[in-house]
């Protein structure tokens, strides 16, 4: 069990680019409120804006499969059955490379994770 961020290049080579995420992150979080206000008066279910701009994202679905790799790679050398983390925010359970994979997603942003 880890937070994973000792996986994330951004976070370790290019911290500028993640300061400036966060804040965008921020900003998807508080723009999400506002608009889940207004469609629970329209009679509509929670919507995640970061989720949804995360997958739509293409660079992010390959920061994601190269993330999941490179950790799946490092267990490995421990020689373990499984990994649990949450750095990224991506809700998974899934096996790679023989490895169980689970991210617990984000309990702020996505009322699907």
């Amino acid at each position: 069990i880890q937070h994973g961020h000792q996986y994330d290049g951004v976070i370790m080579k290019m911290t500028w680019l993640y300061v400036l995420g966060d804040k965008a992150y921020g900003l998807a979080l508080w723009l999400n409120k506002k608009l889940n206000i207004f469609r629970k008066f329209l009679g509509y279910k929670d919507w995640s804006l970061s989720m949804f701009l995360k997958y739509k994202v293409k660079n992010v679905i390959k920061f994601v499969n190269d993330y999941e790799k490179m950790v799946v790679n490092d267990v490995k050398k421990n020689n373990v059955d499984g990994v649990i983390l949450g750095h990224i925010h991506m809700p998974a359970n899934k096996m790679i490379d023989g490895v169980h994979y689970l991210n617990c997603g984000c309990w702020t942003g996505s009322p699907q994770s």
